[in-house]
């Protein structure tokens, strides 16, 4: 069946779902809205949830949730084990920690979608927040993958001996994360973390992901 990825023109949450599609040979259409085309689609309730990623399966299955859409894809493209339920446990669980890492960084971007709009738009609380944020929370959680990447022999991050959808979340997601973009981010905190940043090369430098962005 046709897939459909369905984003906008960033890289953002679907980012990993275009690689994982790229490195597993699944060929897609890349859909990238404008933010009227947005608002259409929420309008006419083409979005379960009213936001993206979506991935359109076929001529009428739509699949949401970065995530969900993510173990679809990887399971069609041999990147999410489908005959090891531990093993696909251990991948869920890498991806849910890098969903607890982003949290409160979500929520400090989007403080009106989460209802903190009062406390952190524009306020001395949004300061303390993002200090705290850059001095003890992402600290600990790129701690975690830093543990994980030093028992890995493979250099990928459940072990394996290949990438599967978590290595592309997380290369894709940390990456942007440090990239310098957000002033509210300490970018060089990435130097602490030289197996990540490892991670970050290998998933770059797969063959297929450099075909992707070389087109």
């Amino acid at each position: 069946m046709a897939l459909e990825i369905i984003y906008f023109d960033i890289r953002g949450k679907a980012e990993p779902l275009r690689l994982i599609c790229a490195q597993g040979g699944l060929e897609f259409k890349d859909t990238r809205l404008t933010k009227d085309q947005f608002v259409e689609m929420k309008s006419n309730g083409e979005l379960p949830y009213k936001q993206l990623p979506a991935l359109k399966v076929g001529s009428e299955t739509m699949l949401v949730q970065s995530a969900a859409i993510a173990r679809y894809l990887g399971k069609k493209a041999g990147l999410y084990p489908t005959d090891d339920d531990i093993l696909a446990a251990k991948i869920d669980a890498i991806v849910d920690q890098e969903n607890d890492l982003f949290c409160g960084y979500v929520c400090m971007n989007y403080p009106e979608r989460y209802g903190f709009g009062g406390l952190l738009k524009d306020t001395e609380n949004s300061k303390m927040a993002w200090s705290e944020y850059n001095t003890a929370v992402i600290p600990k959680h790129m701690k975690y993958f830093e543990d994980l990447m030093e028992t890995s022999s493979t250099g990928f991050i459940a072990g394996t001996p290949g990438p599967t959808i978590a290595d592309f979340i997380l290369a894709v997601r940390i990456k942007d994360l440090f990239s310098g973009k957000n002033p509210n981010i300490d970018a060089g905190i990435f130097a602490n973390y030289p197996k990540m940043q490892g991670l970050v090369e290998k998933i770059e430098n797969l063959e297929n992901v450099k075909k992707y962005y070389n087109k």
